[in-house]
């Protein structure tokens, strides 16, 4: 078992998914947690992208509606923790998880456009003025309400991953996972 560096500052900020981007054990910022049995997490994020445009109804009242939206798998290295004697076959496995964030993500996209995307809502607010500048922090509560079932898409998968490769310990199941993966993923 090689021993990774003990957690040096790489890129405090979230890393978007890019293909060939490969994750490094300086990526993983966090504290580790004694708590956990695993020994590495890999906090996997998606971050929304939108646009609103908003419309008054026959009635009066003001609507908005969300134009288009964009989603990004992000890994968090702030969040995301490894115990310091984790090795390269800990590390493949954390990659896994953020790959099979981009996986899910472009697997659910247009589910979760569909759901936000073309509809109309209302906004709240006493005057036209009021309703015209909540409907863009408006329309965030329903992109958010969107991304949560993501997210429980994401959590269930990672899950199922985790089982399937017994986090890593299961070589074998591992290269089968990665290897589905980089297929999956290929652009």
């Amino acid at each position: 078992m090689m021993p990774h560096a003990p957690y040096a500052v790489s890129r405090p900020d979230p890393i978007p998914w890019s293909p060939g981007l490969t994750l490094s054990w300086a990526d993983f910022q966090a504290e580790q947690n004694p708590a956990e049995l695993e020994d590495a997490y890999s906090a996997i994020r998606y971050r929304p992208r939108w646009t609103v445009g908003s419309e008054q109804s026959a009635d009066g009242s003001i609507l908005f509606e969300v134009l288009d939206l964009r989603i990004s798998a992000e890994f968090w290295p702030v969040l995301s923790w490894a115990r310091p004697d984790c090795d390269d076959a800990a590390l493949c496995h954390q990659q896994g998880h953020f790959d099979l964030g981009e996986l899910v993500m472009r697997e659910e996209v247009g589910s979760v456009r569909s759901s936000v995307c073309g509809r109309r809502f209302p906004t709240r607010g006493r005057n036209e003025d009021q309703r015209m500048q909540n409907a863009k922090e408006d329309s965030a509560l329903v992109v958010e309400s969107a991304l949560r079932k993501l997210e429980a898409v994401l959590a269930a998968r990672q899950a199922q991953y985790d089982r399937d490769t017994r986090h890593g310990a299961d070589s074998e199941a591992q290269r089968r996972f990665d290897g589905m993966l980089r297929e999956a993923l290929r652009e």
